[in-house]
């Protein structure tokens, strides 16, 4: 536990209230339209809340049940030894697309890999998913269908042409469980949990799951048995060299002074949004004070992102795709990172492949800290500090961090094991059967994790009662001493 959002626990019991109203509200409604509507409303309450609930029986059924409503199935006429990917929607931005492409690249040849996009709208299609596609003889879908049953109808008849499907999907995308919600679809269905430590519709349909992470979650929450960790990949084509043995010139194009010292973090505003007492602009600049000669540069935070704004020396980048500017940014720093208080996963490995040491202010549940494993954590500010500090100014002490911190992340991300325990998994999903299970809800204890999953709205939203409580009590005190002394 920490002390810094314990007080945030009140806001997530609250929601825990506000859910289980709206399930039985969902429950009593009988229009079939309405209750889709009100379902994407809970799924969304639900992953956004710090609820405690990592499945919704209600859902999972109401939508089972939608799944009898479409065609029935027929035969398929499979293409031998393929599997088809689910996409919600792919984005040449963040680490989830990029996943994807690293899982098809790294497949045997002999493997065919497909591609359907549910909701792919106006976004690009990423070029590095379109080659891992291509180089494994798949097709790309794009599907047009507006309407959800429409979709899971596209997204059933398409299946059936393959052995195998593979998840990506979005926790809040009811697709899935439409178009493989009957136990007359025999195709086994695996899920690669990317957002293993929240809330996701689908647990209903999954025949085998690949967690990113050993939290247990998906065996006691969700009742899944066959669940095994699969970390995220590191990129097997990865090609920094030409950028890295070229920093003088990568920071002369982004001007950047020589003798600067460049600590660098990337990730999407969301997992730099203050809680407690922890801010991670707070914490850096602590650093780059100590270091007057120094810089921090954030791919990803917008100068609205918390305190980047108004804080010296912390320089917010945007959003920066991936190609030639963010290899330079790499090519650059001297230290990198984590995002704080959310901790990142494919960008760590970027920074780790770019030789950079990586550093991690790890102050709350294990589940949010980096998804990489051999980063250097650390709880304890000074100790954070310290470190920081002595790795901008002793170089060989980075260089060593480093090369150690590369190793590591060999040894469980390299292509090789990962390939290895990927297609262990993938046999293991051959031997399957699809059926459809029964759910039932078990929510979890209100603790750190909780706090963490509704940090947009039970920071803000706890942080402005919090202030409005801190405000009436100073009114009240104000008011009886006066009483007091009028006495």
């Amino acid at each position: 536990m920490n002390l810094s959002i314990k007080k945030y626990y009140i806001f997530c019991y609250r929601n825990r209230r506000i859910l289980k109203k709206k399930i039985s509200n969902f429950s009593k409604e009988t229009d079939e339209k309405k209750k889709i509507a009100l379902s994407f409303d809970i799924m969304d309450f639900a992953e956004r809340s710090g609820a405690g609930y990592y499945t919704i029986s209600e859902i999972e059924d109401f939508y089972i049940k939608l799944a009898h409503s479409i065609d029935t199935i027929e035969d398929g006429i499979f293409y031998p030894n393929s599997y088809l990917h689910v996409m919600t929607t792919a984005y040449t931005t963040g680490g989830h697309s990029r996943v994807v492409a690293r899982w098809i690249e790294t497949s045997p040849e002999e493997q065919k890999h497909s591609l359907v996009l549910l909701n792919q709208g106006n976004n690009e299609i990423p070029q590095d998913i379109q080659t891992a596609v291509a180089s494994h003889g798949g097709d790309i879908y794009v599907s047009s269908n507006q309407d959800l049953l429409e979709n899971a109808r596209y997204l059933r008849k398409l299946s059936l042409q393959y052995k195998g499907i593979i998840l990506h999907i979005h926790p809040k995308d009811p697709t899935s469980i439409i178009a493989y919600g009957v136990n007359t679809f025999k195709t086994p269905i695996l899920m690669f949990n990317h957002a293993d430590h929240n809330y996701w519709c689908g647990a209903s349909i999954v025949d085998v799951i690949a967690d990113i992470r050993d939290n247990g979650i998906s065996q006691k929450y969700r009742n899944i048995d066959d669940v095994y960790v699969l970390r995220i990949p590191i990129e097997s084509n990865f090609n920094l060299n030409k950028y890295i043995n070229a920093k003088s010139s990568s920071r002369l194009s982004l001007g950047i002074a020589q003798d600067v010292k460049v600590i660098l973090t990337i990730g999407r505003s969301a997992k730099y949004k203050s809680i407690g007492n922890i801010e991670f602009c707070n914490v850096i600049y602590s650093v780059l004070q100590q270091v007057p000669s120094s810089i921090c540069y954030g791919i990803g935070p917008t100068e609205e992102t918390g305190f980047w704004g108004n804080t010296p020396k912390c320089v917010p980048l945007g959003e920066i795709a991936y190609g030639e500017e963010y290899y330079k940014y790499l090519a650059a720093a001297d230290l990198y990172v984590d995002s704080l208080p959310i901790g990142g996963g494919v960008a760590i490995m970027d920074a780790i492949q770019a030789h950079l040491p990586v550093l991690s202010y790890s102050v709350f549940n294990p589940d949010f800290g980096s998804l990489v494993e051999g980063v250097t954590k650390i709880s304890k500010k000074k100790e954070f500090l310290e470190l920081a500090v002595s790795l901008l100014l002793d170089s060989k002490k980075s260089e060593a961090l480093a090369c150690q911190q590369y190793k590591t992340m060999m040894k469980y991300h390299g292509t090789r094991g990962w390939n290895a325990k990927k297609e262990d998994i993938i046999s293991i999903l051959k031997g399957k059967k699809h059926s459809v299970k029964k759910i039932r809800n078990i929510s979890s204890s209100i603790d750190d994790r909780c706090v963490m999953l509704g940090i947009k709205s039970i920071v803000t939203d706890g942080d402005r009662k919090i202030q409005a409580s801190n405000i009436f009590s100073r009114v009240m005190k104000k008011i009886i001493y006066y009483f007091i002394n009028k006495i």
